[in-house]
């Protein structure tokens, strides 16, 4: 409810929305042109997935009412199954269950492929041990699946002392979202420097409102404080966010090197 101050904290969930379509550019090697086929890829990826979005929120919330689209749609995460029976029958609701079933599967085999090749290509540049540059006969990332199983088994080991593990499953969750949001908002720092070697002036009001959408979604995460599952998922996502940035400072001052040779699958010209 927009009168109520609850933007901020929805838009940690609307950004999660989008997340993924920069998997364009770690699947962009294999394209004949990438950097023309990536920012082409992206922007579609946003669009198509932005006028959807508005599609399905604005069939929904007809369906369900605006008046009570917020308590009873939000207060139940498969309540929109049930529109199925109340307005075809049945059939449609039993379609809609085997749709959610198949689109999380499709899901998981994505965000695979994607993490994998990523591991592949970081080991290749010698950025983590090169032994996960491994390839199968078909060319498929073993050692970027096998990071993934081990993160998931590591996972259910941790789970396995609790009572409730499904709060450790909801902790993990809740971490990806802020960690991502973590990332995009280094994005936006980085890009300053590219702002710096010129190009037009409206580039830098886009990035201020690019860097703001990251930031409010982190404030709504810690804003009101969370607990249990959720304040779990913060203490995560700090220490691998702490991490990632120890390994990123060790990078920048002992292997420089490393970080060229990587930069230069994403630049037209090498980094000097």
């Amino acid at each position: 409810d927009p009168t109520n101050g609850d933007v901020i904290q929805a838009l940690l969930y609307s950004v999660l929305l989008f997340m993924g379509f920069e998997a364009a550019a770690c699947l962009g090697e294999e394209s004949r042109r990438p950097h023309e086929s990536i920012p082409r890829a992206m922007m579609l990826a946003i669009g198509g997935s932005g006028l959807f979005y508005l599609l399905v929120l604005y069939a929904v919330t007809v369906a369900f009412r605006p008046e009570r689209v917020a308590s009873d749609w939000g207060s139940n995460p498969l309540a929109v199954i049930a529109l199925g029976d109340k307005w075809v029958g049945q059939p449609l609701s039993d379609l809609i269950r085997i749709g959610t079933i198949v689109d999380l599967v499709a899901f998981l085999i994505a965000a695979m492929n994607v993490a994998a090749r990523g591991y592949f290509a970081l080991a290749r540049d010698g950025l983590i041990p090169r032994r996960f540059a491994s390839l199968s006969r078909r060319g498929t990332p073993v050692g970027g699946i096998g990071l993934i199983v081990a993160a998931n088994v590591i996972v259910m080991v941790v789970a396995i002392p609790f009572s409730d593990r499904y709060q450790v499953f909801s902790a993990a969750v809740s971490a990806g979202p802020i960690i991502t949001l973590g990332v995009y908002l280094a994005l936006c720092a980085i890009a300053l420097r590219f702002l710096r070697d010129g190009g037009p002036r409206w580039r830098y009001p886009a990035l201020l409102l690019a860097a703001a959408v990251p930031a409010f979604g982190l404030y709504g995460s810690v804003v009101p404080f969370p607990t249990g599952a959720r304040l779990g998922g913060l203490v995560l996502a700090l220490v691998s966010l702490l991490g990632a940035g120890i390994w990123t400072l060790w990078l920048t001052r002992r292997r420089p090197e490393l970080l060229a040779m990587a930069a230069r699958h994403a630049m037209r010209a090498p980094i000097p």
